[in-house]
């Protein structure tokens, strides 16, 4: 056998293997610990398979070609390899995600074309220099060989070093069977809708006038502060009472202290206490709530159960994104994945319904599953996060899948939804006994939509139309809101949103997360500072600061299992 044709073909076909098939899903695996649910063990083994017998059919493959055409094939296959290297290394600032949304690729100009060019010169140079050198096995093998040891190096350096996964680490999840189950006696149930500002909402009516027709017994608060932006820290603030702290050892030191504050554990041993069930149904991972022991004795259904990963599902996603990390621009969109593509690959063992945020599935199962209320929950205090008009929008306006919704759509299939809901209370006769807070975690922020949705129906409000008000309320307020509805006294955690009044004068302080380029980045975050904008009035003061860029800066903690 022609040990040169051996070398090359090993060498370069080698090249490839480690970064799309290798490097590139640990990488993405240690960069995301704590946003997927499922462990290194879950597919690092298979990843090293399948490496292999791709290894094993491409060698043989190049092998059985005549040595003019192995020559060719090498090269080209060699230029791919650096292109994809260099592409990973040095080509990839402009992917910027910092919300979780798709990318926006129109907003990239020319980048796409002239990172395309460089890949063409860079196949042409390297093509031109095997032919040049007659395919030299000390270029080919050389090259392709000198990268896989740099890329090696890094392999073994994340498992060395690597953090590993941080939350799951007690086997704790967020069970879904009891999504639909309400009590018998006092509910309040709270819809948070991911990224829906009322500006986006007054846009929608403009379309879509009859949208809130069906909940008229809704008091709409058109002056809410979300005081954060995005889902974290607003979640965790909401939920926990607790400030974000912008000098924290990192974002998961803050969570784990949040859920364990003493506000945290008095306000969910207050409702325990009067015999409330919580229940908390939300994105399942760590970005938002830390480890999920942070949420044991909180929320009733995060309990201890096993996990069932669907492995040809989780091997197709991280390598389309392992991919989407090394071709050009030009190819990126074919292989775009966001975080909550990933969510069905867990399935929790023995449970007969899995959480979901997307509002379609939900829609779905709750068309099949139906509201109803469980025999041994007297009162429920029940968290439902969906989706919501977060980008992709692939929400119909009657709350049906479609491929591409408008924006508008999406909203008006979101209140279809949840009017299909109110209809269910009313059928079970419990419409009267469950006060409803239908709600964003945060605006859109886009074009002046600073102000989350927050609309409030109050056990045994019956009205002809919706009521407005415009009281400075803010998420502060949330516990005790809660704890009002409840009956409950919450002089503990200050004011609720029914303390606040039209007219009052209430400074309030929102936190937008930015990426300034005059400031260092931050370990494992896309951003690394928060502009707090502090104002007395309504949305239309708090975007003349935005405007203005009036804004006291804060810095982002980093991510400490993030690579």
């Amino acid at each position: 056998m022609n040990k040169s044709k051996l070398f090359n073909s090993v060498a370069v076909v080698l090249l490839p293997i480690i970064s799309y098939l290798c490097l590139g899903p640990l990488e993405i695996y240690y960069g995301n610990t704590k946003d997927f649910p499922f462990e290194l063990s879950d597919f690092f083994l298979a990843s090293l398979g399948i490496s292999a017998v791709v290894l094993l059919l491409g060698v043989a493959f190049l092998l059985s070609l005549p040595q003019k055409v192995n020559n060719y094939f090498c090269a080209g296959i060699l230029a791919f390899g650096v292109c994809s290297y260099v592409q990973n290394m040095f080509m990839n600032t402009k992917l910027v995600e910092i919300d979780g949304s798709q990318m926006k690729w129109e907003t990239l100009g020319n980048y796409p074309i002239i990172n395309l060019i460089i890949w063409i010169v860079i196949i042409l140079v390297i093509i031109l220099l095997c032919i040049k050198l007659r395919f030299s096995i000390g270029l080919i093998a050389g090259t392709g060989a000198f990268l896989s040891i740099i890329q090696v190096v890094a392999i073994i350096s994340l498992l060395v070093g690597g953090t590993g996964k941080t939350n799951q680490s007690v086997n704790y999840n967020m069970l879904g069977d009891d999504t639909f189950h309400v009590g018998n006696k006092k509910n309040v149930v709270v819809y948070v809708i991911d990224s829906l500002g009322t500006t986006l909402v007054d846009d929608a009516l403009k379309e879509y006038p009859n949208m809130l027709d069906d909940f008229q017994d809704f008091t709409y608060y058109t002056n809410a502060d979300c005081e954060y932006y995005c889902t974290f820290p607003s979640m965790t603030h909401l939920l926990t009472g607790t400030d974000f702290d912008f000098h924290a050892e990192s974002s998961e030191a803050w969570l784990a202290n949040a859920w364990n504050s003493e506000r945290a554990k008095d306000f969910y041993n207050i409702l325990h206490g009067s015999d409330v069930t919580c229940n908390l149904f939300s994105l399942d991972n760590g970005y938002v709530y830390g480890d999920k022991v942070n949420l044991v004795g909180k929320f009733d259904n995060i309990q201890k159960a096993e996990v069932e990963i669907d492995l040809p599902m989780l091997m197709k996603k991280i390598y389309k994104l392992s991919a989407y990390r090394y071709v050009p621009y030009v190819m990126k969109p074919s292989f775009e994945i966001l975080t909550k593509d990933f969510n069905n690959i867990a399935t929790i063992k023995n449970s007969n319904f899995d959480v979901t945020d997307d509002n379609v599935e939900f829609y779905e199962a709750m068309k099949a599953n139906h509201y109803s209320i469980k025999d041994d929950y007297d009162s429920v205090f029940m968290v439902t996060h969906l989706f919501g008009s977060h980008a992709p929008c692939t929400t119909s306006a009657q709350g049906t899948y479609v491929e591409e919704a408008t924006v508008y759509e999406t909203i008006c299939g979101i209140f279809k939804i949840l009017s299909d809901a109110i209809s269910e209370f009313k059928e079970l006769g419990i419409y009267d006994n469950t006060d409803i807070i239908i709600m964003a975690d945060h605006g859109s922020w886009g074009n002046g939509d600073t102000q989350p949705l927050f609309m409030v129906k109050r056990s045994g409000d019956h009205r002809d139309t919706m009521v407005f008000n415009n009281a400075p309320i803010a998420f502060s307020d949330f516990q005790a809101t809660v704890l009002e509805l409840f009956g409950l006294n919450h002089e503990k955690f200050g004011k609720s949103i029914f303390d606040w009044h039209e007219g009052d004068i209430r400074e309030r302080t929102v936190y937008m997360r930015k990426t300034d380029g005059k400031k260092p980045s931050v370990s494992g975050s896309a951003w690394n500072s928060y502009y707090g904008y502090t104002y007395s009035g309504d949305k239309s003061d708090l975007n003349k600061l935005v405007a203005n860029d009036e804004y006291e800066w804060q810095p982002a903690t980093k991510w400490i299992d993030a690579k």
